[in-house]
């Protein structure tokens, strides 16, 4: 599991993280810190649609590298997609952010993660 990301110089990062929920279906969320997210999840504080799908099991999640604007995109982004391709676009962007290019300011970056696409 992914411990809290904190970075003193804006504020933090969060990471974007995949929850699979006790009916099958997904969850997609940011969190600074993904241990306290995933317990607010299953103490039914988390967010509206896991509290009545407890418990939540963490399917996948990013490395913590993300201003919260893009975080913000990335998750709309994935929620768009289907079922099943979810896990692999937040993979393909996380691949794509660790590419050298991807070091750059959050607006250019996010030209990087999505070339050609609204955000």
């Amino acid at each position: 599991m992914a411990e809290p990301c904190r970075d003193s110089n804006n504020g933090g990062l969060y990471c974007v993280y995949l929850a699979r929920c006790s009916d099958g279906s997904y969850y997609c969320g940011i969190a600074l810190d993904l241990q306290k997210r995933l317990r607010q999840h299953n103490e039914g504080k988390g967010s509206r649609y896991t509290a009545s799908r407890r418990p939540v099991v963490l399917e996948f999640s990013t490395e913590c590298r993300f201003t919260r604007a893009e975080a913000q995109v990335i998750e709309i982004k994935t929620k768009r997609q289907g079922r099943v391709a979810k896990r692999t676009f937040l993979e393909g962007t996380e691949r794509k952010a660790q590419e050298p290019d991807s070091e750059r300011e959050p607006k250019q970056r996010l030209k990087i993660l999505f070339p050609g696409g609204r955000f």
